[in-house]
């Protein structure tokens, strides 16, 4: 009988969390494992908020036998992500626009968002390739981006199946 164990996929997702995090400034007032497909955009206010998030799991299989069937499981990519939410300038409850300088300050600090969130997942030890980085709004207010990257992680230690009588 084949025993296999579930990759630890948890401490991935603290770890770039805790990457991501600290590489903003000012830290976001909310930060989350995000579960599902989609982030919540729950906490956009100015305090902002940062997440981490399983995109899926691909195997990276061996070589190709003879008979067109892989040779087994050597390795499995995760995808990931990270991401931050903040604050913009919208119209107010008096209809009065955002200003010039009032965007170009949005932009300015999305764009550094943005580049700190590559920059920490690009040094990441375990990063394998970054995907891209994604911008997310404007929207309700909040606007940020999300930055979608690989790690590589082993497989488990699966014992050899039984011998079939």
């Amino acid at each position: 009988m084949t025993v296999a164990t579930v990759v630890d996929v948890n401490y991935w997702l603290d770890s770039y969390l805790a990457i991501a995090t600290a590489a903003l400034d000012p830290v976001p007032g909310k930060t989350f494992i995000q579960p599902g497909g989609e982030v919540a955009w729950d906490q956009c206010d100015c305090d902002g908020q940062a997440w981490s998030r399983l995109v899926g799991i691909q195997p990276i299989v061996g070589q190709i036998r003879a008979n067109g069937l892989p040779c087994g499981v050597q390795a499995w990519e995760l995808q990931l992500a990270v991401g931050v939410l903040r604050c913009v300038h919208t119209v107010t409850d008096r209809g009065t626009f955002p200003t010039g300088p009032q965007i170009t300050d949005d932009g300015h600090r999305f764009a550094t968002d943005g580049a700190n969130l590559l920059q920490a997942v690009t040094c990441a030890p375990y990063t394998r390739s970054i995907i891209g980085l994604t911008p997310l709004g404007p929207l309700g207010g909040c606007a940020g981006s999300e930055v979608v990257f690989t790690v590589r992680v082993n497989p488990c230690a699966c014992p050899d199946p039984e011998p079939v009588p």
